[in-house]
């Protein structure tokens, strides 16, 4: 046997061990030894001996869906109990929001989970009075189920605690509740949002979560990670109902910055749509009117489309992993391939015409419809190839990269930031060396070489502004600003990105650049021997840019904006425990890159994550230890 051999031996000995004492601990405080039949109380007329309620995760249901049907992760749980327990068990998945951030906060739709799991508890619980419970949940989903346990543990309602007979959580946002029992391997930290203040009460002894070990919203160490906690401990929370309170302000500025226009985009309706514009141009007392719909559906979803090419393009790792992954995954690339190929912008300013409220309905815009048609043509090409169940799924994970993509954005803008100032004492002794130079009348042929070279370091230290010269600035500071931070780190770069909008940094970078560009001309001019004349006159027609820079460069970083940024810059160098920019920049990024708390992509692995040395996977031993709950009654 070779060490890689001993190793993973080892390790299944170990998890063996682990998975067992477990179980022994829930055998213990719960009665229960695995795979034991124990005789179940009869159950009232009508009524099932075991209710089962399983509610899924982000994106795994809505509002509407048919709580009968088992959706997600939990439906092979669903399918196991039933299989075991036969006409003994019911079970119900409830339909609630489950959306993030599809123009509703994570916390509201949280919230509308707890509210659609208690009914479907409380229905049961009057019903049928004799009826036990196990209760399950995933994700967003575990987050709210949860939360249900946790009140029913510590307040009996909406049914006595005596009635369930377990609780299991995969991928809970608040993994480390007190009372639960972590099952699989042992995770660093606890869930994102923190754990519920109350434990888990009564119901403790039969409650256990499910946590990988690599999963961030179900372990998040908050000391090694303190920003990416808070942030997502504040995105949690529902907004309550004063807006007036400072904390509801900036969870709904937060929120606000997350949400996503998704929720009217509608892929596989889109040729139809547009086939019925056409359709529309007939004349009619309501043609006006059906012309502007049809064209205002068409805007909703054309136009989410291209902001989201937009913000991909300036994120090429997003868009090939999309294009490298599953494929709804693969699908999604290929959609935004399609838009990027098509002319959006033309098409929407054609539905804008198309749309307007004052055109007289004979004054049909039949060529407006023909460009719709002509500039969306690429995408239509793809979408008709496509399913309804494709283009759905391939729709939840574009809706599902939104947050990712602008949180990403602003994250560079706050680094690009941060590296900028961080550089600028150099960049003033090169402003300094290069004003000097300029005020001695030096003969610029001579020293055309040290010139360059200057310009090339001033070039450089400009380089981290190139991404932010098309940003809002101050509308980055503000949202920096919103982020929760104890360390100062983040409230620092907003400061930084605040005191950078008032620089005119777009004309410097443009300066700089068309300097360095310049001046390479001359040098080259001098390495071939040129005549000292052409050198001459090559290097005159670079003197007005090069003056024109030193002006702005010390009127920016000499006047009140400049005076500003350093000051901030000897902040930045001795912040973080005087570890410098470095450890500040790494904290921002970590801080502002906690998208795998708003969407469910990262934590989808659970149907294949191995919890013993069975080979188990958690969704597997969670159905048997029900069953074996379910079987004692």
């Amino acid at each position: 046997m070779n060490r890689s051999d001993r190793s993973a031996t080892t390790l299944g000995t170990m998890r063996a061990a682990s998975l067992l004492l477990i179980s022994a601990m829930i055998a213990v405080v719960t009665g229960v030894v695995p795979g034991a039949v124990v005789a179940r109380a009869e159950a009232d007329p009508g009524c099932p001996a075991i209710a089962g309620v399983f509610l899924p995760g982000t994106w795994e249901t809505n509002p509407w869906a048919d709580e009968s049907a088992p959706v997600g992760m939990l439906a092979p749980l669903a399918a196991a109990l039933a299989a075991g327990l036969g006409d003994a068990f019911a079970f119900r998945f409830p339909a609630y929001e489950a959306s993030a951030f599809d123009r509703m906060p994570y916390g509201d739709s949280k919230a509308t989970g707890v509210e659609a799991a208690a009914r479907a508890i409380t229905d049961f619980g009057r019903d049928c009075p004799a009826t036990k419970f196990v209760l399950a949940g995933y994700s967003q989903g575990a987050d709210a189920m949860g939360d249900v346990a946790a009140t029913i543990g510590c307040t009996g309602t909406p049914v006595a605690a005596d009635r369930v007979l377990a609780v299991g959580l995969i991928a809970d946002p608040r993994q480390g509740t007190g009372g639960a029992t972590l099952v699989g391997p042992p995770v660093p930290g606890q869930g994102i949002a923190g754990p519920r203040p109350s434990g888990f009460c009564a119901v403790s002894a039969v409650t256990a979560q499910i946590c990988a070990t690599k999963d961030r919203y179900c372990s998040t160490d908050a000391a090694t990670h303190p920003l990416l906690a808070s942030l997502g401990r504040l995105l949690a929370q529902p907004i309550d109902a004063d807006p007036a309170s400072a904390n509801d302000s900036a969870t709904a500025a937060l929120n606000s910055m997350l949400a996503s226009d998704f929720g009217d985009v509608r892929l596989a309706e889109l040729p139809a749509a547009i086939d019925r514009l056409g359709g529309y141009g007939a004349v009619g007392a309501n043609a006006t009117a059906r012309l502007a719909a049809a064209a205002g559906g068409l805007v909703a979803t054309l136009r989410p489309l291209r902001e989201l090419v937009r913000w991909m393009d300036e994120h090429p790792t997003a868009r090939g992993d999309l294009a490298d992954g599953a494929p709804p995954e693969r699908l999604a690339a290929a959609v935004l391939d399609g838009v990027a190929r098509s002319d959006i912008g033309a098409a929407l300013d054609a539905l804008d015409t198309i749309a307007e409220p004052d055109r007289e309905s004979a004054a049909v815009p039949g060529d407006a419809v023909a460009r719709v048609v002509d500039a969306t043509a690429p995408l239509l090409d793809l979408v008709r190839t496509e399913s309804e169940a494709a283009l759905r799924e391939a729709w939840l994970v574009l809706a599902e990269r939104w947050p990712s993509v602008l949180i990403g954005r602003i994250a560079a803008v706050a680094t690009d930031s941060v590296q900028f100032a961080a550089r600028l004492p150099a960049m003033g002794e090169a402003l300094v060396r290069l004003a000097t130079m300029i005020g001695a009348g030096v003969d610029f042929t001579a020293v055309v070489r040290e010139l360059y070279e200057i310009v090339v370091q001033l070039n450089s230290a400009f380089a981290p502004l190139l991404r932010t010269v098309r940003d809002d600035l101050r509308e980055v500071s503000r949202l920096l600003g919103l982020i929760p931070d104890d360390s100062g780190a983040v409230h620092l770069a907003a400061q930084v990105v605040r005191a950078l909008a008032e620089i005119d940094a777009p004309a410097l970078v443009e300066q700089v650049s068309l300097l360095q560009d310049d001046l390479w001309v001359v040098v080259q001019a001098v390495s071939a021997g040129a005549a000292p004349l052409d050198i001459a006159a090559r290097m005159n027609a670079v003197v007005p840019t090069l003056f024109g820079f030193v002006a702005l460069a010390v009127d920016d970083l000499t006047g009140a904006a400049g005076a500003e940024l350093h000051r901030l810059t000897r902040d930045v160098l001795g912040t973080v425990g005087g570890q410098g920019p470095d450890a500040l920049l790494r904290l921002i990024s970590e801080a502002l890159s906690a998208t795998a708390f708003v969407t469910s992509g990262a934590h989808q692995s659970y149907g294949h994550y191995v919890i013993d040395a069975d080979g188990r996977t958690a969704v597997d031993w969670l159905g048997q230890w029900f069953l074996d709950r379910a079987r004692a009654g």
